[in-house]
């Protein structure tokens, strides 16, 4: 992952975690307990907030960048946080692009040897492949 991009993920979650311990050193949340309790409400709330990314990040996704802002600016509508879920989840495709076909050689009858596939003339002896 790019540096600029590690920054900026580090930023927006110190930058939250920031402003909920402000909430809870307020009077809305007043006493140890109750504060204890918001902090650690406020860690398992974040836990769970990135699974998708981080789920992304353990099996090395291929879009894994796609999923954590997917997650950042759509995550905290229910379905955004479940697209991504579903795409951390999934199976990377592997293979060629669509529409790509491989086109097997082809064995001169003349001189036995392959040729490049679709040619129409053997590269070693020059004669036409049938």
């Amino acid at each position: 992952m790019e540096r600029k991009t590690v920054y900026w993920v580090l930023g927006v979650t110190v930058g939250i975690f920031a402003f909920f311990i402000l909430f809870i050193k307020s009077d809305l949340f007043a006493g140890a307990v109750g504060g204890g309790l918001g902090l650690l409400l406020v860690l398992f709330g974040l836990g769970i907030y990135f699974v998708p990314a981080i789920k992304a990040y353990q099996v090395k996704k291929n879009n894994r960048e796609a999923i954590l802002a997917l997650n950042i600016f759509l995550g905290w509508t229910l379905i955004g946080w479940v697209v991504a879920l579903v795409w951390a989840y999934s199976k990377d495709t592997e293979g060629k692009p669509a529409g790509v076909v491989a086109i097997p050689p082809v064995l001169c009858s003349s001189c036995g040897k392959y040729s490049q596939g679709g040619a129409m003339f053997c590269t070693q002896c020059g004669k036409k492949l049938s």
